[in-house]
């Protein structure tokens, strides 16, 4: 998670973003201020107030049990971090989670804008 937090500030510092707050103030809050629901990995995320219906300030989905759930966790980890020091959910802050945690993603999300180009570009070209 230190490695992650660490990435991310620094592709966040680059990109404008805000950083993270301390592995200990995420654990702080995990602890007082967090709600937590299982859910698949696909619908995993970090909501921040005023974006849940949860008695406490922030709200986090995802199941970290699953195969890749522990990726995804430390991904929600980091917006969470994020949030704690008043970022935002933008492209960019995305782009800087996405960069450190789940890089990989990025890389699927970039293959399917070339795939998705090419047929469009191929069917218009009909």
């Amino acid at each position: 998670m230190a490695k992650a937090v660490g990435r991310y500030n620094r592709v966040a510092a680059r990109l404008g973003q805000m950083t993270s707050a301390s592995i200990d103030e995420i654990v702080e809050t995990l602890g007082s201020d967090v709600t937590f629901s299982k859910i698949g990995t696909l619908r995993a995320g970090t909501f921040v107030p005023g974006q849940h219906a949860a008695t406490t300030k922030y709200w986090i989905q995802g199941n970290p049990l699953s195969s890749y759930g522990e990726r995804v966790a430390r991904h929600e980890l980091v917006h969470l971090g994020a949030a704690l020091k008043g970022q935002g959910d933008t492209w960019l802050h995305e782009i800087a989670v996405q960069a450190a945690t789940t890089p990989e993603g990025l890389a699927i999300s970039a293959g399917l804008v070339v795939v998705a180009g090419g047929a469009v570009y191929w069917v218009a070209s009909q």
